[in-house]
């Protein structure tokens, strides 16, 4: 059975199933836990909003025990290690990827939440102002893309949109930058 395709028809729990049942066997298949949090985040859209929560903290089985589904948090933050001793391309621009879809799960799950929209959206522009401060040296186009997520989350916020300034640095409270940080 194909994951990306029961993905794509909307039958999650088929699509998750699948996807588990690789991981299960290798955990290490970066394509198939980039799938792994896509299929959560947009089942999360779509009609469970607590599949966010595992999306961006992976999955738990009934005992509350870790799960190969890794979310993007774990996913961010093992891409980050791995890059630190291979920073190929390939694989930053993978952690870049991971990095902006941890973002734009958090404001998804805002936009579909009433109790912690805005706590959600504010977190997701912090992650977005931190990760662009921290990597200076992010291509335009990569800029670009977390600039637009961030102007949209302003927006989402009903703040008038203003760019990122990829050369300011911002303060950021000390305990919002280690929450950021830890959330990674």
């Amino acid at each position: 059975a194909d994951p990306v395709f029961h993905h794509r028809m909307r039958a999650f729990e088929e699509a998750l199933k699948n996807i588990e049942e690789i991981l299960t066997e290798n955990p290490m298949t970066l394509d198939a836990q980039f799938e792994a949090a896509l299929i959560l985040t947009d089942w999360g859209a779509d009609t469970d909003p607590k599949k966010f929560t595992e999306a961006l903290q992976g999955r738990k089985d009934a005992t509350g025990k870790a799960t190969a589904v890794w979310g993007w948090s774990q996913l961010a933050r093992r891409l980050q290690q791995i890059t630190a001793k291979d920073p190929s391309p390939e694989l930053k621009g993978r952690f870049v990827e991971a990095r902006y879809e941890m973002a734009n799960c958090r404001r998804r799950f805002g936009n579909a939440s009433d109790a912690d929209a805005d706590k959600l959206r504010k977190s997701a522009m912090a992650e977005i102002t931190s990760f662009v401060q921290v990597y200076r040296d992010l291509d335009d186009v990569s800029f670009a893309k977390f600039d637009r997520l961030y102007q949209d989350i302003q927006a989402d916020l009903g703040q008038a949109p203003t760019p990122l300034d990829r050369n300011a640095v911002t303060e950021a409270p000390a305990e919002e930058t280690a929450e950021v940080a830890q959330s990674a």
